[in-house]
């Protein structure tokens, strides 16, 4: 299996991730992203931002453990700037900011949107612009300020306009199979935690920008 390099030095490397592809080993079998990475290092390589099995985009990996590290701290403290498009089902009058707290339920590896004071909630919050609406379809560009999980399908959905595809938190896709979710991570801006570079990684869209013209123009 072929992998695109999108950006790689001595510390880090940066892959577009396929949607539908796993990021690490899991029950299906499936090579997982990591693997594939670390066969291509020749050593085993750190996953930094774990995008959703059915999310395809840009995936950073370190090569090191202290480079992962540094890189992890950075996520967490949200200094990384992490940029999605993504079809919603729905015609949102106009993009805005979205803050929510999100729970975690582990078991059946789903989350939800709960209150500020509930234990093991965790704040999530994402800005939005409208780049485009057709009848009942809308594409954004995500600008996500937090990395909780399943974030920005679980927050689209609570406002009432889920993701094209989604068939965890959306209802018209429950029951559907082989669709993965109209969701992108197009763009990753960071300074590099060795060499202090500014660093800007960006994958090319098109998966998402055609399906959206294919829906309009057989107005699905």
């Amino acid at each position: 299996m072929s992998l695109e390099i999108l950006y790689e030095d001595k510390y880090i490397i940066t892959v577009l991730k396929k949607a539908g592809m796993p990021v690490q080993s899991d029950k299906s079998g499936d090579t997982p992203l990591t693997g594939l990475v670390s066969e291509y290092c020749k050593a085993p390589c750190h996953i930094i931002t774990r995008l959703d099995r059915p999310v395809g985009g840009v995936a950073l990996f370190a090569k090191d453990s202290k480079t992962a590290a540094l890189l992890t701290q950075m996520i967490r403290e949200n200094k990384a700037d992490k940029i999605y498009i993504a079809i919603l089902c729905g015609s949102p009058m106009c993009g805005g900011h979205i803050e929510d707290y999100i729970f975690k339920n582990a078991s059946t590896n789903t989350s939800k949107i709960v209150n500020k004071g509930n234990i093991g909630a965790k704040r999530a919050a994402l800005d939005y612009d409208i780049i485009e609406s057709c009848r009942d379809k809308t594409l954004v560009r995500i600008y996500l300020e937090t990395g909780r999980h399943h974030q920005i399908r679980v927050q689209f959905a609570h406002m009432g306009y889920p993701l094209y595809g989604d068939t965890k938190y959306n209802k018209a896709f429950k029951h559907k199979r082989n669709v993965l979710s109209a969701l992108f991570a197009e763009e990753l801006r960071f300074i590099h935690p060795v060499t202090g570079e500014r660093i800007c990684v960006k994958a090319d869209n098109k998966d998402i920008t055609e399906l959206f013209e294919k829906l309009k123009e057989n107005n699905i």
